[in-house]
């Protein structure tokens, strides 16, 4: 496989994740949290500013709720690093 077909494929995938999000996602959160408002009974107004915000915020929760795992992972491996370096010290100073 060459560099350009795994690109292909993430593009596609990319471009999924996209649709899947505009489509399926966002229209439901919006019915739930609307018809969620008014079985509350608080004032379902959505402006534009506040539609966009709310876009944006899922935006960004899709784009980093997968890459979390991966950080975790670094972070884990960052901390076992600096234990283990800090053993290694006090073994030569002594």
């Amino acid at each position: 496989m060459s560099i350009l077909e795994h690109f292909d494929k993430q593009r596609i995938t990319i471009i999924c994740i996209i649709l899947l999000r505009c489509y399926l996602v966002n229209p439901f959160t919006l019915d739930f949290q609307y018809n969620y408002g008014e079985s509350i009974g608080a004032e379902t107004f959505l402006t534009v500013n506040d539609f966009i915000t709310f876009v944006l915020q899922f935006i960004l929760g899709f784009g980093i709720a997968p890459q979390l795992p991966i950080i975790m992972y670094v972070l884990l491996l960052a901390a076992q690093l600096i234990q283990n370096s800090g053993k290694k010290t006090l073994d030569m100073q002594s």
